[in-house]
């Protein structure tokens, strides 16, 4: 189940790279989907909850920036779930 996990993620980051992103999305991202964000403190982390809440926010930042990607280094397998180590 792990790699197909892995596989999954990749697929969805490529979609979003190729320009894709609200296909991308709908395809992968389940609709009750909860993202947690540590990226300004890890006390106090910012959740997000569903789909279309995450894709507001993604096209948000993304409309704040030039040039919003991300690039992975790596997906990580934890479990059922996969962690996708990269920079914006």
């Amino acid at each position: 189940m792990s790699e197909e996990n892995v596989e999954l993620a990749k697929r969805f980051n490529e979609g979003g790279q190729h320009g894709d992103v609200e296909a991308a999305f709908i395809q992968f991202v389940a609709e009750d989907v909860v993202a947690t964000d540590f990226g300004d403190s890890l006390d106090t982390p910012n959740v997000v909850r569903g789909r279309n809440t995450l894709l507001d926010v993604y096209r948000q930042v993304a409309a704040v920036l030039d040039d919003y990607h991300r690039e992975v280094d790596e997906y990580v397998e934890v479990g059922d779930w996969v962690i996708a180590v990269g920079r914006w």
